[in-house]
């Protein structure tokens, strides 16, 4: 007697995607069906890998943090970082779901580490553009929220360095990421410091949160705040300027990415900008900015003189347009 057919109760789906060098961040975004569990195995689910190139022919594709070595996207907001090599090359999304079950019905976007952090610094989230491919089913088109202030951006007035393990310091003029791009080693410390000389000494202050729970003071202008070799991750930070800067109309932004949560969305003045529980910041971006009339304090000038137009090469700094 024959003994019966065994059914395998999953189902898989395999897609292929040619994609330029770069870093890049999947996320899924929302699934159809709610994750059951069939053994030791949830579905729907999804797991990111790289195609290997033939021998001698590129690099593979690196799967750098989320979703464990393996890659794996199961429930509502994973995500998984991977980098791309030079010579490019092709990710391999394969889609797990219940044996007789309608398609996995994941939403998936793929999108550049590059334009999320912008898009973090913008006031706007992956979800307002679609810059990259989508996989499975397509999203619903979202209008991009309004910025809730208006704001000009106040350039060439200060410097920004930040310390990441077995990286070292790295400086970068603020409205740049700054830090490990690449969202591989902790950052342990940062400074902010004036290029312009016009700018106060006493005009901004900031402070950092550690791993270990621990705060640094309020340091001034021009003064490291973190630490050096010591093995303690960034987890948060918060920046602010001096009432007398704030009453002018300029505001002090910054956002961080964390090595697996991806970008933090943009606070201001005074306000914490943090990673979540268990993660560490890898990058952070600073912006000195200007609201406009209508959203600024009532003791700022009702209107400040445009910049002058053109790039920095023409204008070091505008910090005489606004004070």
């Amino acid at each position: 007697m024959s003994s019966p057919r065994r059914i395998n109760p999953i189902a898989a789906e395999v897609q292929f995607i040619p994609l330029q060098a770069g870093f890049y961040l999947a996320t899924l975004r929302s699934t159809a069906r709610a994750p059951q569990a069939i053994g030791h195995f949830t579905v729907p689910s999804a797991q990111i890998a790289g195609l290997h190139p033939p021998a001698g022919k590129g690099e593979p594709i690196e799967i750098m943090s989320g979703g464990g070595r393996e890659g794996w996207l199961q429930q509502r907001g994973d995500q998984v970082v991977f980098r791309v090599p030079p010579s490019g090359g092709q990710i391999l999304i394969t889609t797990y779901r219940a044996q007789g079950a309608a398609q996995s019905n994941l939403d998936i976007a793929i999108l550049p580490l590059s334009a999320l952090l912008d898009q973090a610094a913008a006031g706007t989230g992956p979800q307002a553009q679609t810059p990259g491919p989508q996989v499975g089913r397509p999203a619903q088109p979202r209008a991009a929220a309004p910025r809730a202030i208006e704001s000009q951006p106040v350039s060439g007035v200060l410097e920004l360095l930040a310390h990441n393990a077995m990286l070292g310091d790295r400086r970068g003029a603020t409205d740049v990421w700054v830090g490990d791009t690449q969202a591989r080693q902790q950052m342990e410390g940062f400074a902010v410091t004036a290029v312009d000389p016009r700018f106060p000494a006493d005009g901004l202050t900031y402070r950092a949160g550690f791993a270990n729970r621990r705060e640094t003071r309020w340091m001034p202008l021009g003064s490291y705040c973190g630490t050096r070799g010591q093995g303690l991750g960034m987890v948060g930070i918060a920046l602010k300027l001096s009432p007398a800067l704030q009453q002018r109309g300029l505001d002090v932004e910054y956002a961080v990415v964390g090595r697996r949560c991806g970008a933090v969305p943009p606070v201001r003045n005074g306000a914490t900008c943090r990673v979540p529980d268990g993660d560490v910041i890898v990058c952070i971006k600073v912006r000195l900015i200007r609201r406009t009339a209508a959203a600024a304090s009532p003791g700022a000038p009702r209107q400040a003189p445009q910049p002058p137009q053109g790039g920095p090469a023409q204008r070091p700094s505008d910090l005489g347009a606004w004070l």
